[in-house]
């Protein structure tokens, strides 16, 4: 396994995507939908545009603090690649916000604790921040990213072209997402 993150991190910050906006939300998409196939859920993930932030929320499992740092700070470090049940197995989408905000919230339901993460672009790799934990209500799973618009960069920042992108994906899988767009 390759887990080279300061020369992969420069890769993604240098404009290796030619649509970050649509990259970023694909790649957070096919991370929900391979939690709901690990969780074995058949309900939709949802993507909302709620001006002035993007989320992404799943009904999976949550994610542990030990592969929260792992998939969130490591390049090429996927637990994916045993199966071909899965959309993502590079190891590099949970990082895709950060090639068009320098930071992202993380919140993720694991086992009954509720984890409030923040990620950003470090020196020279990710940086994965528990901002707090917390048991989480009964009914509270899954995982939500949210880029704030105020943390995007400003060639990103235009949230109609979040739009578009979104209803372009969701377009491509209506019986996979729900696009809510306010």
């Amino acid at each position: 396994t390759i887990v080279d993150s300061q020369n992969s991190f420069a890769l993604l910050q240098g404009k290796q995507y030619s649509d970050p906006v649509a990259a970023t939300l694909r790649a957070l998409t096919e991370n929900a939908l391979d939690a709901h196939t690990q969780a074995d859920r058949p309900s939709k993930i949802k993507l909302t545009l709620s001006p002035p932030n993007v989320m992404v929320t799943d009904e999976g499992l949550g994610i542990s603090p030990d592969d929260f740092q792992n998939h969130f700070t490591k390049f090429f470090a996927s637990n994916r690649t045993h199966s071909n049940q899965y959309h993502g197995f590079f190891g590099v989408g949970a990082k895709a916000p950060l090639s068009v905000a320098s930071q992202f919230n993380v919140r993720t339901v694991h086992e009954g604790i509720a984890y409030s993460w923040v990620c950003s672009r470090g020196n020279p790799a990710p940086v994965a921040t528990l901002v707090k934990s917390k048991p989480a209500a009964k009914e509270d799973v899954g995982t939500t990213i949210e880029i704030e618009q105020s943390h995007m960069d400003k060639s990103f920042s235009n949230m109609e072209m979040w739009a578009v992108r979104a209803r372009e994906l969701g377009a491509l899988m209506p019986n996979a997402m729900d696009v809510n767009s306010n």
